[in-house]
């Protein structure tokens, strides 16, 4: 006999997650993009000029290192943005992995140990993991993770305490 996924699960939410992630979202609302799975908050000109210090590369050089570059990581003022399930992973000690060039962070794919390639068998999709961590099934990660949710951190608290994920339709919730 095949068992079919519970409509909804709340029983096994990780409360904590949920309102980790609510207080950045209101703490360091600049942190969070619901349409990326993560990249690098470059915001100033200074953190070029940090990166040239801190790899002793070119200031146009420096301006060419897009939001994703491994360059990035070494520069401590720099901070990450990410979505719902960027933020879930990485709070669970979840990393980016590597292009094959080892030039680029790939936020899609996460592996426990820092440097690894996106092609290693330890990597795994990060809706995946965040998925796992949160503590929610593929129904309500598919809304939950959704490009296009306009989340705010009254409602990932409210899904943290157990209100359904489900009823809150992409369509309806955009209309408030």
């Amino acid at each position: 006999m095949i068992e079919l996924e519970p409509r909804e699960t709340t029983t096994g939410r990780n409360k904590k997650l949920f309102y980790q992630i609510a207080d950045i979202m209101e703490i360091k609302p600049e942190l969070y993009d619901q349409t990326t799975w993560g990249h690098f908050l470059i915001d100033t000109y200074d953190l070029h000029e940090k990166l040239v210090e801190v790899h002793g590369i070119s200031l146009d050089q420096a301006h060419s290192a897009d939001e994703t570059d491994v360059l990035w990581m070494d520069v401590q003022e720099c901070s990450t943005v990410m979505c719902i399930a960027g933020h879930a992973a990485n709070l669970n000690g979840w990393n980016p992995t590597l292009n094959h060039r080892r030039t680029e962070l790939d936020w899609n794919m996460v592996a426990r140990k820092r440097n690894i390639l996106r092609n290693d068998d330890s990597t795994r999709p990060v809706e995946d993991v965040a998925r796992d961590e949160l503590g929610v099934n593929q129904e309500e990660a598919d809304i939950l993770f959704d490009g296009s949710a306009e989340w705010d951190a009254t409602d990932i608290r409210a899904f943290g305490r157990g209100e359904s994920i489900l009823d809150y339709a992409i369509e309806d919730h955009d209309e408030d």
